[in-house]
C-alpha cells in the first residue's frame, strides 16, 4: 500500500449532479408528492426532491423536518431511476486524478443502488482500491465513523493522508477531526472562511498540491 492516500467523495466532487437530467426524476416527484403534499407546498416538495438526489439523506431529513417514515415510500421509486441514457460523466480534469499516485478510497453517501448506478455510468469504479457507499436508510454511520474505521485498519496515522470534498460541514469536518489533511474542492460559489487545510478548484489543483507537498517533505528528510 503506498504511503499517500486520498480519501475521495463522489457527487459535486468528481462529477456536478445538476447534469443529472431532471426528467428523470419526474416519477419521484409524483411519488413524493402524494406523500407530501398534505404538508409542504408543490415547491418546497420539489426542493427536497433536489436535495435528496444530491444531498445526504439524514441532513435532507433535519433540514425539512422530516422522519425517515416519511421519505421511505419513495425510495422504490428513486432506486428504480435508470441513469442508462443520462449524459453524466465525470469533470473534465479528473484525468488529473487518476494520474495521481496513491492508495485511493471513494466514500459517498447516499441511496446505494442510485450510487452504484452512477459509478457504472461514470465508469470510475477501477480507479479506487477500494469503494464505500454509505446509505443513510440502512445504516447509522457518519463519515467520520467511516474514517475513523478506515484509520484503524489502514494505519491511516502513520501516512499521509488527505480527504478531498466539496462538503466543509460532512467529510471536509470530519477529516479535520481524526487529524487528516482536508482539501475542499470548490468549483461554483466562494465559501467563506471554509474550515478546512487547502482549498482547490479542480482535480488538476490537487494534483499539483500534493506533488508540491511531497516534494516539501524529501526536502525536509534531506
Amino acid at each position: 500500500m503506498q504511503d499517500q492516500v486520498i480519501i475521495c467523495d463522489l457527487d459535486n466532487t468528481i462529477f456536478d449532479t445538476s447534469s443529472i437530467d431532471p426528467e428523470l426524476f419526474a416519477s419521484l416527484l409524483h411519488k413524493a408528492t402524494e406523500y407530501l403534499s398534505g404538508r409542504f407546498t408543490a415547491e418546497i416538495i420539489l426542493s427536497i426532491i433536489q436535495d435528496i438526489v444530491s444531498n445526504p439523506f439524514d441532513r435532507v431529513c433535519e433540514k425539512y423536518g422530516l422522519p425517515k417514515s416519511m421519505i421511505l415510500p419513495v425510495l422504490d421509486e428513486l432506486n428504480g431511476i435508470s441513469l442508462e441514457h443520462s449524459a453524466i460523466v465525470p469533470y473534465e480534469d479528473y484525468t488529473a486524478f487518476r494520474a495521481i499516485p496513491a492508495y485511493k478510497i471513494l466514500v459517498t453517501t447516499g441511496f446505494k443502488r442510485l450510487q452504484e448506478k452512477k459509478l457504472r455510468k461514470l465508469q470510475i469504479s477501477q480507479d479506487f482500491d477500494r469503494i464505500i457507499i454509505n446509505d443513510p436508510v440502512y445504516a447509522n454511520s457518519s463519515k467520520l465513523d467511516i474514517f475513523r474505521e478506515l484509520s484503524r485498519e489502514l494505519d491511516l496515522k502513520d501516512r499521509k493522508t488527505y480527504v478531498v470534498g466539496d462538503d466543509p460541514a460532512s467529510e471536509i469536518k470530519a477529516g479535520r477531526e481524526l487529524g487528516f489533511t482536508t482539501v475542499l474542492m470548490v468549483r461554483k460559489e466562494y465559501l467563506s472562511n471554509p474550515y478546512t487545510d487547502y482549498i482547490v478548484s479542480s482535480f488538476e489543483g490537487l494534483r499539483d498540491l500534493l506533488r508540491d507537498n511531497m516534494e516539501n517533505d524529501c526536502a525536509l528528510r534531506k
